[in-house]
């Protein structure tokens, strides 16, 4: 296994989630990602309350959604925040 690199383990946020007001956040989360599952990522995302939040979950994805559905509903997500 390949050892993290030193900055990934001492890594600190610019801005933290609680202070985060700089535009909506969107996270189009893989329905079947098992690296970056979404109840790891619930945690940060729940500390962030000054700015909208949206889950969008992208059916029959993995982490690198390429696959459809997954890939159409991301686009789709994506063209409704902008």
């Amino acid at each position: 296994m390949c050892p993290l690199p030193r900055q990934l383990l001492h890594y600190a946020a610019a801005v933290e989630p609680p202070d985060f007001d700089a535009c909506p956040v969107l996270l189009t989360q893989p329905a079947e990602d098992r690296w970056t599952p979404h109840h790891l990522r619930a945690p940060a995302l729940s500390r962030i309350t000054k700015v909208p939040v949206d889950t969008v979950m992208l059916d029959n994805s993995g982490h690198y959604p390429l696959e459809d559905p997954g890939l159409q509903q991301m686009e789709d997500a994506i063209g409704r925040t902008a």
